[in-house]
């Protein structure tokens, strides 16, 4: 995807729709959207570690998918990578999060927690 300029990426901006009452995945739909007009290649781990009922037996499974505490975005564009955590207004980062982050922050990586609050580095870091 190409990247948009300076303009666009202001008539961007301007019609995310922040609320501070977003969940954490409306909030994530909205920095994706951002990301991918300023030409961010993105990846998003859709796998869940939520337990889950087997539809055979109805007992609940734990089954991980994938490890936790590992950041929900990874973007990437022109010899950048940015690692991001996502929480919606009120939420936290649990210890396996700041666990990956501060290890990923040590490796050198740019690496950030973000809430709907911080749309003004978000469009910073992603320009």
């Amino acid at each position: 995807m190409a990247r948009r300029s300076p303009d666009d990426a202001r008539q961007m901006m301007s019609d995310v729709e922040v609320t501070f009452t977003q969940t954490e995945r409306a909030f994530e739909r909205e920095v994706i959207r951002y990301a991918e007009s300023m030409g961010w290649l993105i990846h998003k781990d859709r796998a869940t570690n939520a337990p889950r009922i087997c539809r055979h037996c109805k007992k609940t499974l734990r089954i991980p998918r994938n490890d936790p505490g590992f950041p929900d975005l990874v973007m990437v564009r022109a010899g950048r990578v940015v690692w991001a955590e996502l929480k919606s207004e009120r939420g936290k980062p649990t210890k396996d999060q700041l666990c990956w982050l501060r290890a990923l922050w040590v490796a050198g990586a740019e690496c950030f927690v973000w809430h709907p609050h911080d749309w003004e580095t978000i469009a910073k870091v992603l320009r």
